[in-house]
């Protein structure tokens, strides 16, 4: 009898297993409501319903950061407590960026792969560095959105990916 109870409790907690939430990789966002210095601000430009930096958006999937006018920066409120950032050169086939999430006071940034076609996936990396300021701790629908991001990290093992730089955009 204690065997078969034994037997039905080990089934029970293999079967009954929690779902894993994605908890690493998240740090505390800084607020500065200045966080675009004037001089950068008036070097801002809309493309794309985004609005891009024309020389301090310094993004480059490898190697050396490079300015590239082909990343956009979009974000979006999902469930009212979930802020998406996505900067990325995404063209409807292939895509190369980062992904930012806000939830609460916390951020997480994840690597967005260059080897997919049609759709977004994320790649495997190791985090070497990861900041986020924005100029607001609340965000709403229509709000306008500034902030700087820096994100560094090691892709494949071997492969360098460091983003950095303004952005602006509206929250959807």
């Amino acid at each position: 009898m204690k065997l078969l109870i034994s037997i039905l409790f080990a089934i029970c907690l293999v079967s009954c297993n929690k779902e894993k939430v994605d908890v690493e990789n998240f740090d505390k966002f800084k607020i500065n409501q200045n966080v675009i210095p004037d001089s950068i601000s008036r070097k801002l430009v809309q493309k794309n319903n985004s609005v891009v930096s024309v020389q301090s958006l310094a993004i480059s999937p490898y190697k050396y950061p490079a300015y590239n006018e082909n990343y956009i920066c979009n974000a979006s409120i999902i469930e009212n407590d979930t802020l998406n950032i996505w900067i990325n050169n995404y063209n409807g086939y292939f895509g190369n960026g980062i992904f930012a999430q806000v939830i609460g006071d916390e951020f997480r940034i994840k690597s967005i792969t260059p080897k997919v076609i049609k759709g977004t996936k994320f790649e495997n990396y190791e985090l070497k560095a990861q900041e986020l300021i924005l100029n607001k701790a609340t965000f709403r629908k229509g709000d306008s959105l500034f902030g700087y991001i820096n994100f560094e990290c090691v892709v494949d093992s071997s492969k360098s990916k460091k983003m950095f730089g303004y952005f602006k955009t509206k929250i959807n």
